[in-house]
C-alpha cells in the first residue's frame, strides 16, 4: 500500500522506495543577512535565524534583483515527494551518502511533510538520476 499524507512513512526501505525525486526549474541562492534587513523585495522560501545572522533561500534572480549578496553557486530544488515521518531514522544518510558518492554536494532542508534537497545547478540532473536509481535499486530487491 503507497503511503498517504494521512501516513507519514517512518521505515527505511518504504522511504526509499517510495520517495520520487522531482527536480525544480528554479534556480536558488543561499545568503545571510542581519537579522534587521528589509525582506519586503523578496519571498524567501526559508528563513533561518542563526548567531551570525538570518540564512535565507530564495530565488537566484530575486537575490540579484534585490541586491542580496549571495553564495556564489546557483542550486536547484530537488524535491523527496515520499511524506517522511520527522522522527525517521536514516533516510537522509543514506539519500547523502548516495549523492556523495557521485560526488554531489547536497545540503538539506526539512519541512513537515517532505524533505528538500539542495544541489549545484550544473549536477542537478546527476543528482535526480542517482535517486531515482536508489530508490529503484530498492524496489527492485523487494520483488
Amino acid at each position: 500500500m503507497k503511503p498517504t499524507l494521512i501516513n507519514p512513512v517512518r521505515e527505511l526501505p518504504k522511504l526509499l522506495r517510495f520517495m520520487r525525486p522531482e527536480l525544480s526549474s528554479k534556480r536558488y541562492a543561499f545568503a545571510s543577512l542581519p537579522p534587521e534587513a528589509d525582506l519586503s523585495t523578496v519571498s524567501p522560501l526559508c528563513c533561518f535565524a542563526e548567531q551570525e545572522g538570518v540564512s535565507v533561500i530564495v530565488e537566484y534572480a530575486q537575490a540579484i534583483a534585490a541586491n542580496i549578496p549571495c553564495h556564489r553557486q546557483i542550486y536547484r530544488m530537488i524535491v523527496l515527494t515520499v511524506y517522511s515521518d520527522l522522527n525517521s531514522v536514516g533516510f537522509l544518510a543514506a539519500i547523502s551518502q548516495a549523492l556523495a558518492n557521485e560526488d554531489v554536494p547536497c545540503n538539506v532542508v526539512s519541512a513537515h511533510f517532505h524533505d528538500y534537497l539542495f544541489v549545484p545547478d550544473e549536477l542537478a540532473n546527476n543528482a535526480i538520476q542517482c535517486l531515482e536509481n536508489l530508490s529503484k535499486s530498492i524496489r527492485f530487491a523487494d520483488t
